[in-house]
């Protein structure tokens, strides 16, 4: 329920993010919004994603979708649709992916993560 403290149904927030490779170099940012629901088919809690990720090389992705907020939470990968926007990989569709990994601090998560773009749509530009 709105209000309580946890995660409930009508939930959102708006985030920003800084994503760091393995070696600690920063290899891009992210700004979204989720929004909490029940799933009307199991009534389980979920959470609709709509995120654009600007990568340091210049381009950038928006990738969306609905993800279950138990099997995120849990580690279970997580896999959404995409969509390159910017730079190199403009017009370019597929998925996003990313996955919990462990939760060293309160305010701190980390994430595996990656993309598959593979195709341009019907009539895009590739200049």
């Amino acid at each position: 329920m709105p209000g309580r403290p946890g995660p409930a149904t009508a939930d959102s927030l708006v985030y920003h993010d800084e994503i760091y490779d393995a070696a600690g170099t920063q290899v891009a940012f992210e700004d979204g919004t989720a929004v909490l629901y029940l799933d009307p088919v199991d009534g389980s809690l979920r959470e609709w994603l709509a995120v654009d990720l600007e990568l340091t090389n210049g381009s950038s992705i928006f990738w969306y979708g609905s993800e279950s907020l138990a099997g995120g939470a849990a580690g279970e990968k997580q896999v959404l649709s995409a969509v390159g926007t910017g730079g190199e990989l403009r017009g370019m569709t597929g998925t996003f992916w990313f996955q919990l990994l462990s939760r060293p601090a309160p305010d701190l998560s980390l994430f595996a993560g990656g993309y598959t773009l593979c195709n341009r749509n019907p009539g895009e530009s590739q200049d």
